[in-house]
């Protein structure tokens, strides 16, 4: 037995290796493909890290994780939401908000007001958490509360930060709403051949 043999013996016990891992063929080559060798290449990957491999869906996915938790003690998880910025929450605030509602000479109306509006710039920050984008924005009036962006300013929000994300190359994020909109949220399909249609003699191909 030559060198390369043994060699290529050797990986198919060796579970560390991809090409040892009790997975489907199909899923290992196209691992291999995307430069995916030993478990270790998988240390501090994501779910969305494998989205764009083709034919590598969801169940694939499933079946790697699966294989690396309880073999290698590798753990894939969901890539963890961005932490927003208190500072970014109180820019829009202050951004959009009149200033008059905090000059009130009630301390509670002032407290409660900013209590409110702050809640809401948190969950704005938490889809647009740019602070590029909220320092580029404009509209053309101030508003008693940010719940203007998710009514009657959503629309106009929603199409500026689109533009944004264009302009600054963020194609995966775009997407990604994209399909949040649809009412999709999937990795990769997996590929599933249908064979029973193909002709098998020339009298089938001439049907």
């Amino acid at each position: 037995m030559n060198n390369s043999s043994t060699t290529n013996t050797a990986l198919l016990f060796d579970t560390t290796h991809v090409d040892g891992m009790n997975i489907p063929a199909r899923s290992k080559r196209i691992l291999m493909e995307a430069g995916y060798e030993r478990a270790g290449d998988f240390e501090g990957k994501f779910d969305e890290d494998f989205k764009d491999l083709k034919g590598f869906g969801p169940k694939a996915l499933y079946e790697l994780k699966n294989f690396l938790k309880f073999e290698c003690k590798i753990t894939i998880k969901k890539k963890p939401k961005p932490k927003t910025s208190a500072a970014l929450n109180k820019y829009i605030v202050e951004k959009f908000i009149k200033p008059s509602l905090f000059k009130s000479y009630d301390p509670a109306i002032k407290d409660n007001c900013w209590k409110h509006n702050a809640a809401i710039a948190a969950r704005l920050s938490k889809t647009k958490p740019e602070m590029a984008f909220w320092e580029r924005f404009e509209i053309k009036f101030k508003l008693n509360t940010l719940t203007y962006f998710f009514k009657a300013g959503k629309a106009d929000l929603d199409k500026e930060y689109k533009i944004f994300l264009n302009r600054n190359n963020h194609a995966d994020v775009i997407k990604k709403i994209e399909k949040a909109e649809c009412g999709e949220d999937k990795l990769g399909d997996d590929i599933v051949r249908d064979t029973s249609s193909r002709p098998k003699t020339i009298k089938d191909f001439l049907k």
